[in-house]
């Protein structure tokens, strides 16, 4: 079996190097990718807890108290937005807008 010359060994040598560098690029890429994405999760995060902290706490129109625990009210209150912001009903008020 004859011995392999060093000009193989470096060869090989050559090539681990290149694929172990190629590996270090992409995991740093998925590190830089993986921030990225946490940073704007982090800001969508803050965005969505602005729009909650203006949510209104009471009907629009008769300013009944809006409980946020309690199932029926979720179930039947409605929440939709306009330009003055958002606007909270309560089910006896679209009752009384369907009439």
């Amino acid at each position: 079996m004859p011995k392999s010359t060093s000009h193989k060994n470096n060869s090989k040598l050559q090539r681990k190097k290149r694929k172990d560098k190629e590996r270090a690029r992409k995991i740093k890429q998925q590190k830089l990718e993986a921030k990225k994405l946490q940073k704007e999760m982090a800001k969508n995060l803050s965005t969505l807890e602005n729009i909650i902290s203006t949510m209104p706490s009471e009907c629009s129109s008769c300013e009944k108290s809006f409980d946020n625990t309690n199932s029926e009210h979720l179930d039947k209150w409605i929440m939709a937005g306009s330009e003055q912001g958002l606007i909270l009903t309560c089910d006896d008020c679209q009752e009384s807008e369907d009439v």
